[in-house]
Formats: structure tokens, sequence, C-alpha cells
């Protein structure tokens, strides 16, 4: 039930650890210079190499029993932390002028390539409706029609599906009209009926491409629950799976970002999202997820978290993993 960021370059010991007592899950991440910068820095793309790559993928699938998750973000457009070592994808210039083929093909190609590389889970398409310039999104989407983000992203998740990585279309339910970046405090989006069925859209036609994964969003969507990030909120994890009938992994956003964490403390935030229907969590890796496993097990022995809920996430993280067999 954590997705683990590693905390550098190789399979650092505790996260070894973390993945041979059950983890199944990590994230090759990037630095937050690289995340503002929407680019791999010059340095980490002349020294990381194919061959770099599959040792570490090979590392952390023998670790997870043969059958581990590992993510990217690899946005259309945006991040796309695995740079040369897989074909690129189409920029801001090229993708609305492309057909759904055209796009399916292209992302595709790269989808092939990372699988070979070991790679199983894209964090992305992004199909946030962009309406308010905020630092979040800026640089990651350039659209603000509904029906052309949700065209763009369902073939994103065709072609990546075809090849064997799962695709994961965030945020939801959706920030496209947040102005403010929630790494570094609560951001609220005061939307209304009409803005939150128009941000809804584009999910619902990634739910109908088949796709595998939804990650929700760091900001509190008032109209859908006014106290809590999207990331902790039953009322966003129950608009998705009874409204829009998703029965995949909802997975969360970095749960120690400003905006979800809210002051309260990791610990508690981490019951919070698995309480409210969150499978998956984004944490950091290393000393932190084993602590981070470590608190889910007392929570459910002290009576905060339920058996029967850590089964169903547990269950629905390996089937994800389970669906993605290496080649």
């Amino acid at each position: 039930m954590i997705l683990a960021v590693l905390p550098g370059e190789a399979l650092d010991p505790a996260t070894t650890a973390f993945l041979t007592n059950g983890g199944r899950a990590v994230l090759v991440g990037e630095t937050r210079e690289e995340y503002v910068a929407r680019a791999m820095s010059a340095d980490r793309m002349k020294r990381e190499t194919p061959e770099w790559l599959s040792e570490l993928t090979a590392a952390v699938h023998q670790h997870a029993g043969g059958r581990g998750i590992v993510a990217v973000d690899q946005e259309l457009p945006g991040i796309q932390r695995l740079h040369r070592l897989v074909p690129p994808l189409p920029g801001h210039s090229a993708i609305s002028a492309m057909s759904d083929g055209e796009i399916e093909e292209a992302v595709g190609s790269v989808a092939r390539a990372a699988r070979g590389l070991g790679v199983t889970l894209f964090l992305s398409p992004i199909v946030d409706v962009y309406r308010a310039p905020g630092p979040t999104l800026a640089g990651r989407v350039v659209l603000a029609d509904a029906a052309e983000v949700g065209r763009i992203g369902a073939a994103y998740i065709r072609g990546a599906q075809s090849e064997g990585v799962a695709a994961a279309a965030k945020h939801f339910p959706g920030e496209g009209l947040a102005s403010a970046d929630p790494h570094l405090g609560v951001v609220r989006i005061a939307a209304g009926e009409d803005d939150l069925e128009l941000d809804l859209s584009p999910f619902r036609d990634a739910i109908a491409a088949g796709v595998a994964a939804v990650m929700l969003g760091a900001t509190v969507v008032e109209h859908v629950d006014a106290s809590l990030a999207a990331s902790v909120s039953p009322a966003v994890v129950q608009t998705l799976r009874d409204d829009l009938g998703f029965a995949g992994v909802v997975i969360s956003d970095d749960l120690d970002m400003a905006s979800i964490e809210a002051g309260r403390g990791l610990g508690p935030t981490i019951e919070l999202a698995l309480n409210a229907g969150t499978d998956l969590l984004l944490l950091p890796g290393g000393e932190h997820a084993l602590m981070a496993a470590t608190s889910i097990v007392a929570a459910v022995e002290e009576g905060r978290l339920s058996r029967a809920r850590i089964a169903e996430a547990a269950a629905r993280v390996r089937g994800l993993a389970a669906a993605r067999p290496q080649s």
C-alpha cells in the first residue's frame, strides 16, 4: 500500500528491506529542481543509462517477489523522468494536431521501451483542465478544453497500456483551478458545480479507456469536501468509485505535501488516506517507508484501521503488480 520514492539512484538498504518485507511499489523520482524545471538535469541525462535503469528495476522486482511496481512521471507534456532513455513524447505544439491513433502510437513506443527497462507504471496522463495560472501545472498542461484533454488522455492510456505499462490519470477530481503550490501550504478550490463537472469529464474519458489507476489531488476541492484534501477525503474517493464507477487502484499524491498533511503529521495523514479508501500511498522511501509500514500495522492493531480496508487496498496493489509481468 506504499509507493516509496527512491531516495537516490540505487536501491538503498532500507528500501530493499521494505520490499523484502512485503512492499511492492517504488517511484523512480526526480529532484525538486527538476520538478520545477519540468526537465531532468544535464548531469542526470549524462550519467543515467539504459543499463543502469535495467539493473535498478531488476533489483526492485527481485526483492518484491518478482512482481513489483516501478513507477515514473512520464507526462504528455510535462515531466519526462526517463528523458533520453526512451523515445521522446510529442511536445506542446504538436499534441493537439495529432489524431488519436498517432498519440497512441507515440505513447506506445515510449511504453514499449520503458517496459523493456523494467518500468511498469506511468504516473500520467495529467487530465486536469487548466484554467487558472498556477505553479503546479505550469509547463505540464496547456489545454482548457475538457473534451480535448479527455481525448488526448484516453489516447495516452490506450497507447501505454497496450504495451504493458499501466497508466494513472491525475489529479482527481481536478486541479485546473489551483492557483498556488500545494507543496507550500493548503490550497483550496472554491469550484461551483459546473466547474466540477467540467473537471470530471476527462476522468470519465480516462475510465472509459480502461485506465488502471487514478491519482488523487493535493488540493481541497470545496464542492466535494470543504475540509480535507482530495488524497485523504472519503467524499472524493466515493465520487470516484460511486459516481464515476472506477474500480481500479486509487493512488494518493505525495502525502507529505503541506496541502495534504495540513500540519497533522504523516502518521495520522496515512491513516486518513487509507480510511478514505486510497489504496496506494505516495511516500518518501528508505527509512520513511519502513516507518510508515510499521505505523500502518500499529494502527490496525490499535483499531484505527480495519483489517478489511487494508486487505482490500493490498489486493488491488498486488493485482496491479501481477497484471504487469516482466518480460
